[in-house]
């Protein structure tokens, strides 16, 4: 069983004084080990000292830096992930790390964080009119960097996956598409008749298409595992409506390139 305390020291003046940071002791294999929480918080001490008592029983080794990371910590790993591996939304991941996450949770010791302090948050993001997807986004990054961690915290609490409710509502009819696409100048009428087709993300996976992704004898068009929301590939088969938009493109690139040499 082991214990809390706060070690006393002389001062400069030679004064017996107390220590505002708590102290632990317990037993590893029979043997005392003595480890400093780094907090003046009696409540927090305690758990960490459950979580090290926690690690001996398992037989986890008893480091220094083992549940001493705090949720700001974490929080920089899955930026740096992010930037290591090139995600293509990490602007957005690490605004809403910034605006929402670091200045909720960010000088806490990750291993102290507790399910009631989860949904605290949950609430707060509600009452800030915040819908569920973009929540349950916000708490995938909190998540990860726990899961960037496992070694490092060794505790974590419950994160929930709040039910969202995304179903888009109404359609564009096609009397509606048509009139649209008669506004647009000839040069775009293409790019809305894809979209209208396949119901593709225009801004993040039509503009950035090539033209080696598409397959006019295989009569395919084709998106890359890593360009999609999901991070998966997709295809789309040609119809006679999509494979004429496409060739009126390719006509409208060729005539780009005659003129621009």
């Amino acid at each position: 069983m082991g214990s809390i305390y706060r070690p006393k020291y002389k001062n400069k003046n030679g004064e017996l004084v107390e220590s505002s940071i708590w102290w632990l002791k317990f037993y590893v294999n029979g043997k005392p080990v003595r480890y400093s929480t780094r907090t003046d918080k009696e409540g927090v001490a305690r758990k960490i000292l459950k979580l090290k008592e926690g690690d001996g029983v398992a037989g986890r080794p008893i480091l220094p830096k083992v549940n001493r990371k705090t949720v700001g910590e974490l929080l920089d790993d899955v930026l740096a992930d992010q930037s290591a591996n090139n995600r293509r939304d990490a602007k957005q991941v690490a605004a809403r790390i910034k605006n929402h996450l670091r200045p909720f949770f960010g000088l806490w010791n990750a291993a102290s964080v507790t399910d009631d302090q989860v949904r605290a948050y949950i609430k707060e993001r509600k009452e800030a009119g915040a819908k569920a997807a973009t929540i349950n986004r916000e708490l995938s990054h909190l998540k990860r960097g726990y899961s960037l961690n496992q070694r490092a915290v060794t505790v974590r609490p419950e994160i929930p996956h709040l039910k969202e409710n995304n179903a888009r509502r109404g359609f564009f009819e096609r009397a509606a598409f048509e009139a649209a696409c008669a506004g647009l100048p000839a040069y775009l009428q293409p790019l809305l008749t894809v979209a209208y087709i396949t119901g593709w993300r225009i801004k993040s996976e039509l503009l950035p298409l090539e033209w080696r992704q598409v397959d006019f004898k295989g009569r395919t068009l084709r998106l890359e595992p890593g360009t999609t929301k999901n991070g998966e590939g997709r295809e789309f088969p040609f119809t006679q409506e999509l494979e004429a938009g496409l060739l009126a493109q390719r006509a409208h690139t060729d005539q780009v390139e005659r003129e621009r040499g």
